[in-house]
């Protein structure tokens, strides 16, 4: 059995950041529920990539009680620009304020259903809604 490449270069060849650093950074392999990426640590456990994303940005851990939130409310977004940590209660008042809800939610599920060469076309959901005007129907 050879040896395996160390996390952060299996983490970092999973993302597509061509599209600069301030816009989202689109985790390429799996999806778990609602469209987070999942990320699988050196003894096979996985984790939301985004959060993986953020502590290794900090070089942190972050509190379990807390969440690791996206300023950009694109699930995939694994660029450490756009995640902040919040309880649950601000990340839902964070999300609830800039009206998104009911829209971005449903989004979402269509991205994240969506096959894996066309999630790759779209890296945020504004590109989305443009190419899929009947979504917000």
């Amino acid at each position: 059995m050879g040896l395996r490449r160390p996390f952060l270069e299996r983490f970092w060849d999973n993302v597509d950041a061509a599209c600069g650093p301030d816009a989202c950074w689109l985790w390429l392999p799996s999806l778990a529920r609602r469209g987070y990426g999942q990320v699988y640590d050196d003894e096979g456990r996985a984790h939301p990539a985004h959060r993986k994303s953020w502590e290794m940005h900090h070089n942190l851990v972050a509190p379990s009680e807390l969440c690791v939130c996206h300023s950009c409310d694109f699930p995939p977004c694994v660029n450490p620009a756009h995640l902040w940590l919040g309880t649950h209660k601000q990340n839902a008042q964070d999300f609830a304020a800039k009206g998104l809800a009911p829209v971005r939610r449903r989004l979402w599920l269509m991205w994240c259903r969506a096959p894996k060469h066309i999630r790759r076309r779209f890296l945020d959901v504004d590109a989305w809604i443009v190419a899929h005007p009947e979504a917000l129907a």
